[in-house]
C-alpha cells in the first residue's frame, strides 16, 4: 500500500519524557515537529505548537495524553503511542485522533515486553484486526 501523506502525532508519558522525545524528534528537520506538553519546558507555547501543527507546518506532534480528547486534524494520518496508555478509554482517545471522517490513518503501538504485551493484546481485542504474533527479541 502507498504511504499515507499527512501529520503524525506521538503521544509519550510523562510530560518529562516527552520533552525528551520532542527534542530528539526536532533534531529531524524534515519533520518540522511541534511540542505540547504540560507541565514540561516546551520550547513554544501551547497555542503555537497546535497552530502549526494543524496548518502542516510541523509535521509531527510530540505530545502527552492530554492531547487525546478535544483536538481535530485532519491533516492527521499517523499516530504513534510511544509509551502504552494505560487503560482502554486512553487507547481509543489517542488512536481516535487520526482516520476521522472515513479518511485511512495508522496507529502504531510500541509494546515493552512483559506486562505491557498482555495489556496490548487486551486492548487489541477491542478492534477487528488480523490476529497479532509476538517472538521473543534476541538476546542482547
Amino acid at each position: 500500500t502507498p504511504p499515507l501523506l499527512g501529520t503524525t502525532m506521538i503521544f509519550c508519558e510523562p510530560a518529562a519524557a516527552a520533552a525528551v522525545h520532542g527534542r530528539l524528534v526536532a533534531e529531524m528537520p524534515q519533520l518540522r515537529a511541534a511540542l505540547l506538553c504540560e507541565g514540561a519546558a516546551a520550547p513554544e507555547g501551547s497555542a503555537e505548537a497546535v497552530a502549526r501543527f494543524a496548518s502542516g507546518e510541523a509535521r509531527a506532534l510530540v505530545c502527552t495524553a492530554a492531547a487525546a480528547r478535544g483536538l481535530d486534524f485532519p491533516r492527521l494520518r499517523h499516530v504513534l503511542l510511544f509509551d502504552m496508555p494505560k487503560d482502554v478509554a486512553g487507547f481509543v482517545h489517542s488512536a481516535g485522533r487520526t482516520a476521522r471522517r472515513g479518511k485511512e490513518g495508522l496507529v502504531t503501538c510500541l509494546v515493552e515486553s512483559g506486562a505491557e504485551v498482555g495489556r496490548f493484546r487486551q486492548l487489541h481485542a477491542l478492534l477487528p484486526a488480523r490476529a497479532l504474533e509476538f517472538s521473543a527479541a534476541p538476546a542482547s
